[in-house]
């Protein structure tokens, strides 16, 4: 099965590939831990004639400052704490940045080590608890970085991506997010199901720019508040496929 989301014409890859938890899985959760790796960087991509390299990509540049991730688990916080108990875990975003194949895969792997032990070497959990032991959470949620096709002419997007398009009347902008969650057992770190998100929105020319490093402070605060929009749209759904949430 694919998806066809309306906006660039993007089709998410890997929606085939979705597991979610049975019922009995979710009975026997009560403490979730959330990982979250997919908004740190912004990729720059034009698709105009001659308009950059390979897959259309002009750059890629961290945007960390704008605290994007901590959004993502914020919001996810939110939603899941009348029904789990939510345990803060540290982590670096950069730990679990994948490859481009397995972002297109949707493995559960990060630069080919499996995901559960990336959990174990790379996050901490508060004191008496440990990854992969009676002592962790019963879950984690990982979110990592997607990749969906745009359609008319098999161009791929990754994660989160600013993107210049041909449009009748000229050059289009646009802001999209491809990410997927996985559930990760947190005592045994094998993977449990999986679920995976787009959405994206035209922005205004105003927005555009070449290079991350070009982006003014006041271009990537109204970046930022799309980009959370794409999340509040998509961050429910998402946890309803996975049988987390109502």
């Amino acid at each position: 099965m694919k998806t066809l989301i309306i906006g660039l014409m993007l089709i998410l890859l890997g929606a085939c590939s979705e597991t979610t938890l049975t019922q009995n899985q979710t009975q026997g959760i009560r403490k979730i831990a959330m990982i979250s790796a997919i908004g740190d960087e912004l990729s720059i991509r034009s698709f105009m004639p001659n308009g950059g390299s390979q897959g259309g990509l002009l750059d890629t540049g961290s945007i960390e400052d704008l605290g994007l991730d901590q959004y993502v688990i914020d919001q996810a916080t939110a939603r899941l704490k009348d029904h789990y108990q939510v345990i803060p875990v540290d982590f670096q975003p950069a730990a679990f940045h994948q490859t481009q194949k397995e972002q297109a895969l949707h493995a559960t792997v990060v630069q080919g080590r499996p995901l559960g032990q990336v959990i174990r070497t790379n996050t901490q959990l508060p004191t008496g608890m440990a990854a992969g032991t009676d002592s962790a959470v019963d879950v984690y949620l990982v979110f990592l970085r997607g990749r969906a096709k745009l359609q008319q002419d098999d161009q791929s997007l990754y994660g989160t991506s600013l993107t210049e398009i041909p449009t009748p009347n000229g050059p289009g902008y646009n802001l999209g997010v491809v990410y997927w969650i996985a559930v990760i057992d947190g005592h045994t770190l094998q993977s449990l199901g999986n679920v995976n998100m787009l959405s994206d929105h035209a922005v205004a020319p105003s927005l555009w720019a070449r290079n991350v490093v070009a982006l003014t402070a006041d271009q990537k605060q109204q970046i930022a508040a799309i980009w959370k929009k794409r999340i509040d749209l998509t961050l429910t759904p998402a946890l309803q496929k996975l049988r987390l949430a109502d």
